[in-house]
C-alpha cells in the first residue's frame, strides 16, 4: 500500500470509528416527504453500510453489541424499513440484506426468532428462484398496488437489491438458499450492461457494481457459479468514464427519480463516493489494487479528504424528499471499502 493510500485509509477509518461511537447518529436525516410532512430516514442503511465497511477494514472483527441490539430493536416479523415511521412503504429486501450481512458477521443464527420470521416473509414474497422483489408485502393481493406506487415503473425486482440480499443469504445460510443463489447469479451474469443501469434507488453505477461483483465473486469462490466471464465483462464496463483526475462522475440517476417525477440533478463531475464504489467494485471484479487506474483513483480520493479525515456528503439513494439522501458516513464508508487491504 503506498504512503498516500495508507494515510488516506487510516484517517478515513479513524473517522468512521469515531462516527460509530454515536451509532452513526449524524447519518440520520429528516426528509420532507412527498405527502407533505417530515420523516426520519431510518438508521438501518447507514448503520449497516458503515458497519460492513468497518468489518471489511478489520478482518476478524465482529459487529458491536450496540449495533446488534439496535438491529434487534428495529426488527419486526416482516423485516426492516428505510423509513421507521412511514408505514405506507412496506419493509424491503435491501434493508433485510444489509441487516443479514451484519448478523452473519456477528454469528447470529438464522434460527433466532427475530431473524427467522423476516426470512420466512422473504420466501413468501419470492417471484421465482433468486428473484426477490424489492418490497416485501404481507398480503399478496396488495403486490400490484405496492409495485405501482413504489417500483417506479421498472418492475419490482432490481439488480442491486438481488445481489445484496443473495450475498447476505450466502454468508448466513448458503445451504438453505442454494437454488436462489445460483439463479440470482445467473441472472446478474446474463447481461451486465442491463444489470448495471437497472439500479433502482441508488445513485451511480459504482455501488450497484460493487454489490453485483462482490456477490458474483462470492458465488464463484464458493463453487456455486462460474463467474469468471461475467466478472471480466463487469470490469470492462465499470472501468469506463474515469477522468484525468482519476475520478468518476456521478451522472447516473436512479430510475426511481424519474418514476417519482423528479427533475434531473446536475452531474457531479468528480465524485468521491462514485469513485470509491467503482474502486471497490473493480477490486471485487478482479482488478489488482496496484493497477494504474486504481492508483489514480486513490490519489483523487486522498486529495478530496477533509481535515478531520472524513469526506463531504454526496447523493447516495433516492428518497421521498425532493433531495436525495447523502451523509458523510456513507461517503466515508465507500472510501474505507475501496481502500481496505
Amino acid at each position: 500500500m503506498k504512503i498516500d493510500e495508507a494515510m488516506t485509509f487510516d484517517r478515513a477509518l479513524r473517522w468512521l470509528v469515531r462516527d460509530s461511537h454515536t451509532l452513526h447518529a449524524s447519518a440520520i436525516d429528516l426528509q420532507f416527504a412527498r405527502d407533505g410532512f417530515g420523516i426520519i430516514v431510518g438508521s438501518i442503511a447507514p448503520v449497516c453500510v458503515a458497519t460492513r465497511a468497518l468489518l471489511t477494514a478489520r478482518p476478524g472483527a465482529v459487529p458491536t453489541e450496540q449495533v446488534v441490539a439496535h438491529l434487534h430493536e428495529r426488527a419486526n416479523d416482516e423485516g426492516w424499513r428505510y423509513f421507521d415511521n412511514y408505514l405506507a412503504i412496506p419493509p424491503d429486501s435491501d434493508d433485510l440484506g444489509l441487516v443479514l450481512h451484519v448478523l452473519a458477521a456477528a454469528g447470529v443464527s438464522p434460527d433466532e426468532p427475530w431473524v427467522a420470521a423476516p426470512l420466512r416473509h422473504l420466501a413468501r414474497n419470492r417471484r421465482s428462484p433468486g428473484m426477490f422483489p424489492t418490497w416485501l408485502v404481507t398480503d399478496p393481493d396488495s403486490r400490484s398496488t405496492t409495485d405501482e406506487a413504489w417500483a417506479s415503473g421498472t418492475g419490482s425486482v432490481h439488480p442491486e437489491v438481488v445481489a445484496n440480499l443473495c450475498h447476505a443469504l450466502l454468508a448466513l445460510n448458503a445451504v438453505g438458499w442454494t437454488e436462489d443463489l445460483v439463479a440470482a447469479a445467473g441472472w446478474l451474469a446474463s447481461s451486465p450492461g442491463d444489470r448495471l443501469v437497472g439500479n433502482h434507488w441508488y445513485y451511480g453505477l459504482g455501488y450497484a457494481g460493487w454489490m453485483i461483483c462482490a456477490f458474483l465473486r462470492a458465488t464463484h469462490t464458493a463453487g456455486l457459479f462460474d463467474a469468471a466471464n461475467s466478472l471480466a465483462l463487469y470490469r470492462e464496463l465499470l472501468a469506463g468514464g474515469q477522468n484525468e483526475l482519476g475520478a468518476w462522475p456521478l451522472d447516473h440517476l436512479p430510475i426511481a427519480r424519474v418514476g417519482l417525477g423528479r427533475a434531473p440533478r446536475p452531474v457531479l463531475q468528480h465524485s468521491v463516493s462514485e469513485t470509491a464504489w467503482r474502486v471497490a467494485a473493480l477490486r471485487a471484479a478482479g482488478v489488482p489494487a496496484r493497477h494504474p487506474m486504481l492508483s489514480n483513483a486513490v490519489r483523487f480520493l486522498a486529495g478530496a479528504q477533509q481535515s478531520d479525515g472524513g469526506f463531504a456528503a454526496e447523493p447516495f439513494f433516492e428518497t421521498l424528499s425532493v433531495d436525495p439522501y447523502g451523509s458523510r458516513t456513507t461517503t466515508a464508508a465507500a472510501v474505507v471499502h475501496a481502500l481496505a487491504p
